[in-house]
């Protein structure tokens, strides 16, 4: 079965649409359920595809948000801030002892 909402983007803030199905495709370890929430901005191209039942996130697009994770080149300062966050983001994660 298939549900449609009308949502507001978190992207971009305009109308989108959030989708609850049920998919053999996402028949893994993410999404044992196989419930995912699929919300989709045809003004932004944002793009979430989640498990419903753990919260996991499947697959992801989301125009405009940078990460620091694609930079390509960066100098000696750049590079220092750069491994402060990966140092802390990584504490965090360990913290939250995810499975």
């Amino acid at each position: 079965m298939q549900t449609n909402q009308r949502v507001r983007c978190p992207n971009c803030g305009s109308y989108a649409w959030r989708n609850y199905f049920t998919s053999d495709d996402f028949s893994h370890r993410i999404c044992p359920s196989n419930q995912v929430i699929q919300i989709e901005c045809p003004a932004c191209d944002y793009l979430m595809l989640m498990c419903s039942r753990n919260a996991r996130v499947i697959e992801a697009y989301a125009p405009g948000i940078t990460s620091p994770y694609l930079v390509l080149s960066i100098d000696s300062s750049q590079k220092t801030t750069l491994k402060k966050i990966i140092l802390s983001t990584s504490q965090i994660i360990r913290k939250l002892d995810l499975p």
